[in-house]
């Protein structure tokens, strides 16, 4: 496990653009992460289009992504879920 924090970062500023979400897209792109948590949608992106198109990257890579705050995982048993 891996715990990745942005504290003091501007809202303003883009997950990929982040230092942490630099990294995490790094091990994204490199195949290194299965699973992501995170509290809420709005830490991924900073507007919908931008969040949908970063969780489509998770998607593609079949890595579940984890909403603490909804309690929903957009993969279960290795399946994409319908609710997701």
């Amino acid at each position: 496990d891996l715990v990745i924090f942005d504290k003091g970062v501007s809202e303003a500023v883009d997950f990929t653009q982040r230092s942490g979400g630099k990294r995490i897209m790094d091990m994204l792109a490199s195949n290194d992460i299965t699973k992501l948590t995170t509290k809420e949608f709005s830490r991924i992106g900073r507007t919908i289009s931008n969040t949908l198109s970063i969780l489509d990257l998770f998607r593609v890579k079949n890595v579940c992504v984890r909403i603490e705050g909804l309690g929903l995982d957009s993969i279960i048993d290795g399946k994409e879920n319908p609710n997701w």
